[in-house]
C-alpha cells in the first residue's frame, strides 16, 4: 500500500503522466491531497501550470472551513491563507485566517507568495 508523501494519506490511485520526451510515467497520485508521488511543480510535474485561482479553488473543495481563524481562535470573516508561499495543491499548505492575521502572518514569517 503506498502512502502520500505529502499527507500520508492511503487514497492513492495508480495513473500515468506524460513526460517531457512523451514517455508515460506511472505515478501515484493521492486523492486527498492531489500530489503525485515522485513528482513537484519544480520537476514539471502534472501541477506545472495551476494558477493561483486554480490551486485556491481545489483547496476550497477538498480543505473544511473552520469556524474560527486558525491563528487567534477568533471568529469573523477568513480567508484562506497559503502558509509557506508556495503555490502546490497540498491542504496543509493552507489555513483559513482573518486578513489581520493573515498579512501578519505573511509579515513574520517573510511569506512572498508565488504568482
Amino acid at each position: 500500500m503506498t502512502e502520500c508523501e505529502t499527507c500520508g494519506s492511503i487514497d492513492m490511485d495508480e495513473t500515468t503522466w506524460m513526460n517531457k520526451d512523451s514517455e508515460k510515467v506511472p505515478i501515484d497520485r493521492c486523492n486527498f491531497c492531489g500530489h503525485c508521488n515522485g513528482l513537484s511543480t519544480k520537476k514539471g510535474g502534472p501541477h506545472k501550470y495551476l494558477n493561483y485561482q486554480q490551486v485556491h479553488t481545489w483547496v476550497r473543495k477538498y480543505k473544511h472551513k473552520p469556524e474560527v481563524c486558525e491563528i487567534c481562535g477568533k471568529d469573523g470573516r477568513l480567508e484562506l491563507s497559503n502558509i509557506t508561499g508556495k503555490l502546490v495543491k497540498d491542504v496543509h499548505n493552507f489555513q483559513y485566517i482573518h486578513a489581520s492575521c493573515h498579512k501578519n502572518y505573511d509579515i513574520k514569517n517573510k511569506i512572498k507568495h508565488e504568482i
